[in-house]
Formats: structure tokens, C-alpha cells, sequence
């Protein structure tokens, strides 16, 4: 006879919940499944209260934490439009991740570099090979024309961010996308500090738009390893420069 007592399995106490955590717990698993999309309206608060019979105060509390962590974003007020909805952008949460792991632990830029490199080496990769519409080619040089334009360090940052989400997008792998957007909005600052400390920034400019203009060229002539190469190539010559004023 088996012994029951020795082959049975050891149960610990489950430790209770808050109200608000069990809130969280559901609306999480909605998203899980799948009924929950990103950009979604979650229920108001009050219906939210009537299906899962809590109170409002429990209801806002789950709110909150959803809201700290990124997985839901509260739009304030009333009318159309307001209310909690599925955060339709998960890198920002990424960007604050990154940026408190890069203050807390002993994360460096050079650790950030290297690895917003390989992501973005990676969808070139793949974006290289993507069949590029007419509309998709004038959207990549709308953005080129707009780096050939003279502006200022700041204004020529978010141009930068649309080039190389323009190129990313065409890898058809939202996981590399969203990981690119954390990584860049993590160092984005020091991005700008770095245009910023340029001796001569119209000339940082145009060595700048003309390494982007290479690298799409090479995209859209389909050169994968070409494409990957210049764009790695572009990413680490410019953070050798930031590096070098962030070290000061």
C-alpha cells in the first residue's frame, strides 16, 4: 500500500489579498486572454465596482497600480476619450525601466549602447528586406529632408527617432520595436546633451543625415548585411561622443 502521507504534497498557507489586488489580478488576466487590447477602454469605475462587487475605493487602488506600472493609463476628466484604457505603448514603461536599472544597478551607457545596437542591427536584418511601398519610401525621405534642414540639437533628436522607427517597423517584430523605443527614450537625454556638446553641430548634422542616407540606401536596395553593418556603425560612432562628455 502506498504510503498516502509521505508521497503527499506539501501546501503552503496562500497568504490573503487585498481587495485591490484581486481587482488587479482580473484585469490582468483579461488582457492575458486576450478581451483586453492595448488602447481598450476599461469599464468605468462604477461598473467595474458592480461586476466584481468591490468598492470604488478598491476599484481606483488597482487603478493606480496599473497606472504606476505602465499596463494602464488614466485619462482624467470627463466626457469622450477619458477615463482608463489599455496602455497602447508598452516602451515607455521600458524607458523607465531601463533608467532606473541604469541608476540603481551597475548597468553602464556602454552596456545601454551595445545593446540598443544589437536590437536595432537585428531589425535592420530584417527590415533590409521588406517590399517598401511608394507611401512607405516618401515617409523615410520626408524624414531624410527633414534632417537636411538646419535646426537645433533638440528639434533634430525626435527627426532621428522617426528615421530609425520608420526603418525598425519594417521588421515585423513589435517585440524589437518596443525594445528600441525603451533603450533610445532611456538615454535620450544623454542623446541630446551629446548634439548639444558639439563643437560645430551644423557640420555633427550633416555627417549625421548623411550616415542616415547611407544606411537607407542600403535598406532600400534590400542589402540586409549592408544595412545592419552601417547602422551599427552609426550607433557607436555617435555614443563614442556621448560617452566621451558623459564621462565628464
Amino acid at each position: 500500500m502506498v504510503d498516502e502521507i509521505a508521497v503527499a504534497p506539501l501546501f503552503e498557507k496562500l497568504p490573503q489579498s487585498k481587495t485591490y489586488e484581486v481587482v488587479v489580478d482580473q484585469i490582468k488576466a483579461k488582457i492575458r486572454a486576450g478581451e483586453l487590447k492595448p488602447g481598450s477602454a476599461l469599464p468605468t469605475e462604477r461598473v467595474l465596482c458592480e461586476s466584481l462587487g468591490v468598492s470604488r475605493s478598491s476599484v481606483r487602488e488597482a487603478l493606480r497600480t496599473l497606472e504606476a506600472i505602465g499596463i494602464v493609463e488614466v485619462l482624467r476628466g470627463k466626457g469622450p476619450g477619458k477615463g482608463a484604457r489599455v496602455s497602447p505603448d508598452p516602451s515607455g514603461v521600458l524607458s523607465e525601466l531601463f533608467q532606473l536599472n541604469f541608476s540603481l544597478h551597475d548597468w553602464s551607457l556602454e552596456h545601454l549602447v551595445v545593446a540598443r545596437a544589437a536590437v536595432e542591427r537585428q531589425a535592420a536584418m530584417s527590415g533590409a528586406k521588406h517590399n517598401w511601398s511608394r507611401e512607405e519610401i516618401l515617409e523615410v525621405e520626408q524624414h531624410l529632408k527633414a534632417m537636411r534642414t538646419p535646426c537645433s540639437p533638440r528639434d533634430y533628436y525626435p527627426i532621428d527617432m522617426d528615421f530609425h522607427l520608420a526603418l525598425a517597423y519594417r521588421s515585423n517584430n513589435p517585440v524589437l520595436v518596443t525594445m528600441m523605443k525603451g533603450l533610445r527614450g532611456a538615454v535620450a537625454d544623454l542623446m541630446i546633451e551629446g548634439f548639444e556638446s558639439a563643437a560645430d553641430w551644423p557640420k555633427v548634422q550633416r555627417r549625421l543625415t548623411a550616415e542616415h542616407a547611407e544606411i537607407w540606401r542600403h535598406f532600400l536596395a534590400g542589402n540586409s548585411a549592408e544595412a545592419a553593418e552601417h547602422l551599427e556603425r552609426h550607433i557607436t560612432g555617435f555614443y563614442s561622443q556621448v560617452l566621451a562628455v558623459h564621462r565628464r
